[in-house]
């Protein structure tokens, strides 16, 4: 199962080691473990947001996925456009690899508005939800800034949560979620299938080439790059919960 059809499944707004699941026994190079444990705080955070809960027991408010999936064009239009800058800057099967995260990235945008399109209503760019909300820009801006001008492992760190969040929440979501009578059913059906996991495996292969050479400051940028980008994960979802609105200024 390729990235595209997980993510057109489970969403990306989309963990690795023993130290990031709690229960993992995936094995990776001790460094990169530190960098997951760099947010663990916010990743565990992300699981107790009312949003994730109460998605799962098919309670959550329309208004809120509305947000959320509105938001999501945004985000995916940058997140692909983040990978296309950040694979310019590498080689090879590296280069492609990014290549091919872009286009998946892209590919699941028309599904992302048939979805809301299903639950809500009509189409999102019609959606009171639709225009660009702060916490959405400043996670975008972060994500695309880090992929054209960090260090490489700190360019990648900052585009690396939405591979790993996505596996702990889903993980969690799997052992909780109440299918029958959910609206959000259709969205939440694959949550912690374990051939996700083999995409965030790859995902922290090149996060371990690209520390091979990496010297200690860079990783400590890729540690605060990731911890960044984990802490704006469990924010949107506070802000779809609470429909933040458009920036008046």
């Amino acid at each position: 199962m390729n990235r595209r059809i997980l993510l057109m499944t489970l969403g990306a707004f989309s963990i690795a080691p023993t130290l990031a699941l709690g229960k993992g026994t995936r094995p990776t190079d001790p460094k990169i473990a530190e960098l997951l444990a760099a947010g663990e705080t916010e990743t565990a955070a992300v699981l107790e947001e009312p949003f994730v809960k109460e998605v799962a027991a098919g309670t959550l408010a329309k208004d809120a996925f509305a947000w959320y999936f509105a938001q999501n064009l945004h985000y995916l239009d940058n997140y692909a456009l983040a990978f296309d800058r950040f694979g310019e800057r590498l080689a090879g099967e590296n280069r492609a690899l990014c290549r091919r995260w872009a286009e998946e990235t892209r590919g699941m945008m028309p599904w992302t508005a048939g979805l809301f399109t299903k639950i809500v209503g009509g189409k999102p760019e019609k959606s009171p939800f639709h225009a660009l909300r702060p916490t959405t820009a400043a996670y975008m801006r972060h994500e695309l800034e880090s992929a054209e001008r960090a260090p490489l492992l700190a360019g990648f760190a900052a585009l690396l949560p939405c591979f790993t969040v996505y596996e702990r929440m889903g993980m969690t979501i799997a052992r909780t979620r109440k299918l029958e009578g959910n609206p959000y059913a259709e969205w939440l059906a694959a949550y912690g299938d374990p051939a996700y996991s083999e995409t965030v495996a790859t995902a922290l292969g090149l996060a371990e080439r690209l520390g091979r050479n990496a010297s200690a400051d860079e990783w400590n940028l890729a540690k605060t790059a990731y911890r960044t980008s984990c802490a704006f994960e469990r924010r949107l979802f506070r802000a779809a919960y609470t429909l933040e609105k458009v920036d008046p200024s």
